[in-house]
């Protein structure tokens, strides 16, 4: 009788495993999954009022941006960035970004901290602003961080 019924017991018991190990899984990711936003989202704002962005290299050189339309530019292509809450701690960046806007003031990288939660930058958008400010950078200062390539 019991060979009969083994291939019955051999199934239900592969499938009992494998909704136990699928069911875990699920769980898992659905603990695990963090909620990707725009960097406007966080910020709670549309940056539109932002009025002098300076930008801390991590070699020391900084520039100023006063000019509107640069401002705009930037402002644009931030607008586009996305960001997922992080556990992470960054090892440091190549700039960071200080963003005036009327009374108030954003700091802003790869990493950043914004109302005591760590964030940071993800996808194409986030890697093409990295290349424009490199750029914006090293057309004002030749020979800014030497070593980068900035695409």
């Amino acid at each position: 009788m019991f060979k009969r019924m083994f291939p019955l017991y051999a199934g239900l018991l592969l499938i009992l495993c494998t909704s136990f190990i699928f069911g875990c899984e699920s769980a898992r990711n659905k603990e695990t999954k963090v909620k990707v936003m725009y960097l406007t989202e966080v910020l709670k704002s549309d940056l539109m009022n932002v009025n002098r962005i300076d930008v801390r290299f991590g070699d020391g050189n900084k520039i100023e941006m006063t000019d509107p339309i640069t401002i705009q530019d930037i402002v644009s292509k931030l607008k586009s960035i996305e960001v997922r809450e992080t556990k992470s701690k960054g090892v440091g960046s190549l700039f960071y970004l200080e963003l005036k806007e009327a009374d108030k003031m954003y700091r802003l990288g790869n990493e950043f901290i914004f109302n005591g939660k760590t964030y940071e930058t993800i996808g194409e958008n986030a890697k093409k602003l990295n290349e424009a400010i490199i750029k914006l950078g090293r057309d004002q200062i030749p020979g800014l961080l030497p070593g980068v390539n900035a695409g």
